[in-house]
This record gives C-alpha cells, sequence and structure tokens, in this order.
C-alpha cells in the first residue's frame, strides 16, 4: 500500500496543480473507496501512516474516506 499511495499522492499533487497533462482524480478517487470499502486492514494502515503524506492528500484520502463508508 505504501507505494501505491506514494505513487497516487504525486499524482494527485501535481494534477491538482496542473502540471500533468491528462490528470483524472476519478480513477484515484474510486481505488481509495474501494480500498477503504473492501479492507478493513487498510483503514488501520492508513492511520498509522497519514502524517507522512502531504496535507492536501490527507485531505483528498480523507474526503475519499468518508465517501466509501
Amino acid at each position: 500500500w505504501t507505494s501505491l499511495l506514494t505513487s497516487m499522492q504525486w499524482h494527485v499533487h501535481q494534477g491538482r496543480r496542473g502540471l500533468l497533462p491528462t490528470f483524472y482524480e476519478g480513477g484515484w478517487a474510486l481505488r481509495l473507496r474501494r480500498l477503504f470499502a473492501d479492507s478493513r486492514s487498510f483503514e488501520g494502515w492508513w492511520e498509522g501512516v497519514k502524517p507522512r503524506y502531504l496535507p492536501d492528500f490527507v485531505e483528498f484520502v480523507e474526503e475519499q474516506r468518508s465517501k466509501a463508508a
């Protein structure tokens, strides 16, 4: 999950700033919602690693987490 979220973080971070020519946030959002809905271990893991990520990415993940509930 670490490599997935690290990649996702940089795509979201750069995409929201217009630095990626073909950025589509919806694909990442759907993937996160599925992770939260299907894996309780992912939710626990996320709580432990959340401080390692950029604040705007944490906000994005938390938005998807609430939508998955």
